[in-house]
């Protein structure tokens, strides 16, 4: 991937605000531990592009209800390439222009 230029590389750093709100907002039971988990994303989508690509629909769904509440969140685009009517992979062919269709707090 990086010989073909399709890696951004940035600093960063957690947003210990970001992760203080969920630890605060959130029991474990509503997801707060799938979140934590995957914030990762989220921050590094934060400091590049506003995109994430992944599989995982659970953290997808909690990230999405959580950004109704959250405005940190709400220009994160969340694709999942798995999912045949999202046509992900046709989006990124197309560069990834923003799509609100995949907007989380949408």
């Amino acid at each position: 991937m990086q010989e073909h230029e399709k890696v951004f590389e940035t600093q960063m750093s957690q947003d210990t605000g970001i992760r203080k709100k969920i630890e605060s907002s959130f029991k474990k039971d509503e997801g707060r531990d799938v979140m934590l988990k995957d914030l990762l994303l989220i921050e590094a989508a934060m400091a590049s592009d506003q995109i994430i690509v992944s599989l995982d629909e659970s953290a997808r769904n909690h990230f999405y209800e959580t950004a109704k509440q959250f405005n940190e969140f709400k220009s994160i685009v969340w694709v999942n390439p798995t999912i045949a009517e999202e046509e992900a992979i046709t989006w990124l062919e197309e560069g990834a222009p923003p799509d609100q269709r995949w907007l989380l707090g949408q």
